[in-house]
């Protein structure tokens, strides 16, 4: 595993870089340097220019590209070609994405010292359910349809991986209230690498749409709500 710490980075968001550029095919080197570059560009909000990582002299391998254009997105980047100004509009789009992000931040913030739900999968499945819906309210989560969200978390605690992993995020208090902007009015709530809930945010709610743990269909549920 990748050893590598930054204290100006939240422990949760180093830990998923950690853990998506792991699946990269590249070289443990290369994967240190990776992870340098990218928590520097975190760290300082700087934009990801496209000629080092992409194209014939790039780090990234094209079958590696949609895991790490993943990843950028997740964490709030721009990927810019070299050439590329930041034209004033850009620039005030990237500004009010930042204060909208800010804003649900701040607001789920407010209840962060409201208890959670330990959760565990020793206990009955309507039991966890029930516990996973507060812990989202909590954070003011709303539940679009608890009986289909509750029936996907059903089938993944059946029969799906990663199963500790996705309890222990939905009782962890630092990724509980930092939901991403995927486009739009949609975010998305990162579980694990691969495991999220959909959610869209009104002018006073957000509401919880689908849990996925496919990639492909978590993609397909974006452009149908877009």
């Amino acid at each position: 595993m990748l050893d590598i710490l930054d204290n100006n980075i939240d422990p949760a968001q180093m830990e998923q870089i950690k853990s998506q550029i792991e699946t990269l095919n590249l070289s443990p080197k290369e994967k240190k340097d990776l992870m340098k570059k990218i928590t520097r560009l975190v760290k300082n909000q700087k934009p990801v220019k496209r000629s080092d990582y992409f194209g014939e002299n790039g780090l990234i391998k094209v079958e590696d590209e949609g895991k790490f254009l993943d990843l950028i997105e997740d964490l709030g980047l721009e990927i810019i070609d070299e050439d590329q100004k930041v034209s004033a509009e850009v620039f005030e789009n990237s500004q009010e994405q930042k204060e909208e992000k800010t804003e649900i931040m701040t607001s789920l913030d407010s209840k962060y010292d409201l208890s959670l739900h330990s959760l565990s999968l020793e206990m009955p499945r309507e039991e966890l359910i029930q516990k996973i819906f507060e812990n989202l309210n909590t954070f003011g989560y709303t539940i679009v349809n608890p009986k289909k969200l509750g029936k996907e978390l059903i089938e993944f605690f059946t029969v799906g991986s990663n199963k500790e992993s996705v309890l222990s995020a939905l009782s962890n208090p630092t990724i509980m209230k930092n939901p991403i902007r995927k486009n739009g009015n949609i975010y998305s709530l990162n579980l694990t690498i691969k495991d999220r809930l959909l959610l869209i945010k009104g002018k006073d709610t957000r509401e919880i749409d689908s849990f996925h743990n496919d990639h492909d269909a978590y993609e397909d549920r974006i452009d149908a709500i877009k």
